[in-house]
């Protein structure tokens, strides 16, 4: 990959060439530079979006957004009981030792048997711990929302950085398209 500066990044995207391939400053690839400003770009419009929608909406709508998010930390019996059908499924670890092909390896089946089941705790840990991450992570983004846009002054502040993301994300993924 060779190295380019920001000038010429736009040299290059200007003369209708990729810049994919390259790295910026040598450090970050256009491909990261691009997915950087398509995520800073989205948070910066969903930001303004919130502000258009207003605080004494979003507060309106806080009750059903608790109503989902209860319900995913409700998923999280299905996903351990998905999770055992899967184990049991025909093509699962479990039943490796039973389907040995004769000639084969005897070994190769006995390590595949060994590593499924030690995935299988692995899944059925981490299903509801990573549902409940979710929940917490959604209560701690609606409610952080809720008390920025109430203030004036954080909500004139909040808007000037979103645009500004918007602006700065938009202008990166374009130069890494």
């Amino acid at each position: 990959m060779a190295d380019i500066s920001y000038f010429e990044a736009w040299e290059i995207w200007l003369s209708g060439r990729s810049t994919l391939g390259h790295d910026l400053f040598g450090v970050i690839s256009m491909v990261w530079v691009g997915r950087i400003g398509k995520i800073v770009s989205f948070l910066g419009g969903l930001t303004i979006l919130i502000d258009i929608v207003g605080v004494e909406n979003l507060g309106k709508y806080v009750p059903a957004i608790r109503k989902v998010t209860n319900t995913c930390g409700c998923l999280s019996i299905p996903t351990v009981l998905l999770t055992l059908l899967l184990v049991f499924n025909e093509d699962s670890p479990v039943w490796t030792l039973f389907n040995i092909p004769a000639g084969t390896n005897f070994l190769n089946y006995v390590v595949r048997f060994a590593l499924g089941m030690l995935l299988l705790p692995v899944i059925l840990v981490s299903g509801p711990i990573l549902i409940s991450a979710a929940y917490a992570l959604i209560e701690s983004i609606e409610s952080s929302l809720v008390k920025a846009f109430s203030d004036p002054q954080k909500s004139k502040v909040l808007l000037k950085v979103a645009a500004l993301c918007l602006l700065v994300g938009f202008h990166f993924d374009l130069l890494a398209s």
